[in-house]
């Protein structure tokens, strides 16, 4: 974690080798891990869903996306999930998921955190 205070002229690191690794930056810092509620409300439309279906796969994870009227259904890691879009490429997955709220898609690749998994192809 990076967080940068311009106002205060100083910024602060966090590093750590672990899955909560966000969890322990805002129980560490948590004054300056103090932000604005982010709001995350759907814009039904706002991505054409039919473009973005797929597979999406990595050694380790697959996904697919299937497109469902304005949502994109996203499975994989166990998980199935109805993500609505926010705008063309980024979708709301759980909005009471503080480290990771959304996916976003790029060209071909679909970003789950920070991993990009890539469109395969399928025969």
């Amino acid at each position: 974690m990076l967080r940068f205070d311009p106002a205060q002229r100083t910024a602060a690191v966090l590093l750590a080798n672990a899955g909560c690794g966000r969890a322990l930056y805002r129980s560490v810092f948590r004054e300056l891990a103090g932000m604005p509620e982010l709001r995350l409300d759907p814009v039904p439309g706002a991505a054409d869903v039919e473009r973005l279906a797929g597979t999406y796969a990595w050694p380790d994870s697959v996904f697919s996306a299937t497109a469902a009227g304005d949502a994109l259904v996203l499975e994989g890691d166990g998980r199935r999930v109805e993500a609505l879009p926010l705008d063309d490429r980024t979708f709301l997955v759980d909005a009471d998921d503080p480290d990771n709220p959304t996916v976003t898609f790029g060209d071909e690749t679909l970003y789950v955190v920070l991993w990009g998994l890539p469109r395969t192809l399928t025969g």
